[in-house]
């Protein structure tokens, strides 16, 4: 169930709650008015996903390969990537 953010008219509180979409306004739990509740348009989860399970495996390998095709093309990530000391004696070995 979505979790609503609400607003008391009568007292000015804010308070959150979730139900359905259906069921009707809960009561202000400050003054208990039942009638001057309303419900505000908000984005209170920020967008936020949790990946768990396979989902979550899945995301890692995904990441992990892409890190790696971009470390292959891009110098400086690989150096900020093993530290810069170690890329320097490994370029350095190389010459």
């Amino acid at each position: 169930m979505p979790t609503y953010l609400h607003e008391c008219l009568k007292c000015t509180e804010e308070f959150e709650d979730f139900y359905g979409i259906n069921a009707p306004l809960p009561p202000c739990p400050k003054c208990g008015d039942e009638g001057e509740v309303r419900r505000l348009i908000c984005g209170t989860n920020k967008g936020q996903v949790t990946l768990t399970g396979q989902d979550y495996t899945n995301k890692v390998k995904a990441d992990t390969a892409q890190l790696k095709r971009d470390v292959r093309t891009n110098e400086n990530l690989r150096a900020n990537l093993i530290g810069e000391n170690r890329y320097n004696q490994l370029t350095t070995k190389r010459r």
